[in-house]
């Protein structure tokens, strides 16, 4: 796939933290108070194994209590924040509180995030996180969620993230992220992505929509479920366009869906010419 080109500006990533990754402040501040802790143990003589006065317990704990506000505030420095999470021994903390910390950094600063994620030395952890950012960016940034995304091996997770952000792109782009959806060489995959983006299409463009489904969709179930998606949104708007299209399909299970969904949502607006067209009167 060729990653999409992005004309636009870059919008600071912001918005609730991707699915799995919403880390409580309470397992980050303990992954953190142990990076603290260790810290401060390391710099009392009376814990490190060298001759001196022990240090009054008041004091270390001070020393600890200051160097964790100091972790856990991590506006204050996200590559200082992120070094220390990733020197914790390797437990599902750990990779907890990394990943927090590398994404409230991406929704700070996402260029400096991902350059850092790269520089990780375990393949498989920096693919991860940078799976995560992406996911992160779909809802803010859906063409830099999708340049990351196509850069990643296909590991759990990265179609899922190039469909919702193909998805997203297509709502405010539809024409653009379209074009960009023909680069995807996995047939199944695009039309999955297209299918996606088509729907999104439709709550603005619903004919458009559908005479691209019949373009672009192998025939099959995909292709009535898309169809049945879009015809269920254009009856939002407009319910008599919908019925005139929806009469042209042929008899058999994709009419009689199409029919279902588009008759559940004009009735909502207008029952009674709902029911003129389906009564025929």
């Amino acid at each position: 796939m060729t990653p999409p080109e992005d004309n636009r500006s870059t919008p600071a990533v912001s918005g609730p933290l991707g699915l799995g990754l919403a880390v409580c402040a309470g397992i980050l501040a303990a992954v953190l108070g142990l990076v603290a802790s260790q810290e401060a143990a390391d710099a009392n003589p009376a814990h490190s194994g060298h001759r001196g006065r022990p240090q009054h317990n008041s004091d270390a704990g001070a020393r600890a209590s200051y160097r964790t506000t100091r972790v856990h505030d991590v506006s204050a420095d996200f590559p200082a924040a992120a070094e220390r999470a990733a020197r914790l021994p390797d437990t599902p903390l750990r990779q907890a509180g990394l990943q927090k910390v590398v994404i409230d950094w991406v929704n700070d600063d996402p260029q400096a995030a991902i350059a850092w994620v790269r520089d990780l030395p375990d393949e498989s952890e920096r693919q991860e996180i940078l799976l995560s950012i992406s996911g992160e960016m779909v809802r803010t940034d859906p063409v830099s969620a999708l340049r990351l995304a196509v850069e990643l091996p296909a590991i759990a997770g990265v179609d899922d993230v190039i469909r919702r952000a193909a998805t997203e792109w297509a709502s405010d782009d539809p024409a653009a992220a379209m074009e960009w959806t023909e680069t995807i060489s996995d047939e199944p995959l695009r039309q999955t992505v297209v299918a996606a983006g088509l729907v999104a299409w439709s709550e603005t463009e619903p004919a458009n929509a559908a005479t691209r489904a019949l373009e672009k969709l192998s025939a099959g179930r995909l292709l009535d479920d898309t169809l049945v998606s879009i015809v269920q949104r254009w009856a939002q708007t407009d319910p008599r366009a919908a019925a005139a299209w929806v009469e042209r399909f042929p008899e058999g299970p994709l009419r009689a869906a199409a029919v279902e969904n588009l008759l559940d949502q004009w009735r909502q607006t207008d029952p009674v010419a709902a029911q003129r067209w389906q009564t025929g009167s």
